[in-house]
C-alpha cells in the first residue's frame, strides 16, 4: 500500500454512495470480480481505503467497457460529473 493524501480517501461505503452502487459490499465485489477495479491503498482501522483519484480514473477508462447494470451506474455517474470521456464510450448499454 502507497502512502497518499488523506484528503482523498475513501471507503467502500462512501465509493458505492459516490457513484451510485446498492451498498459497499458491490465496490468489494468489483475488487474481487477483476474489472480492472483499484486495489485499496491503506486502512482505517478495520475498513479499507482507497484513493478517490485511483476510482476516478477507472471509472473513466472502464465507461464503455464493462456491461449491464453496472457499465449503465457508471455511464451515469460519469455524465453526473463530466469526466473527460471520448462521446462513443457514453454509449448506454442494452437492458
Amino acid at each position: 500500500m502507497h502512502p497518499v493524501d488523506d484528503d482523498r480517501l475513501v471507503t467502500a461505503v462512501e465509493i458505492a454512495e459516490l457513484l451510485g452502487l446498492k451498498d459497499g459490499q458491490a465496490v468489494l465485489d468489483l475488487r474481487r470480480h477483476q474489472f480492472g477495479f483499484p486495489g485499496p491503498v491503506a486502512r482505517r482501522a478495520r475498513a479499507l481505503v482507497w484513493s478517490w483519484d485511483s476510482v476516478e480514473a477507472w471509472v473513466t477508462v472502464s465507461v464503455g467497457t464493462v456491461t449491464g447494470p453496472l457499465g449503465d451506474t457508471l455511464t451515469a455517474y460519469a455524465a453526473d460529473v463530466a469526466l473527460e470521456i471520448p462521446e462513443a464510450d457514453l454509449a448506454v448499454s442494452p437492458t
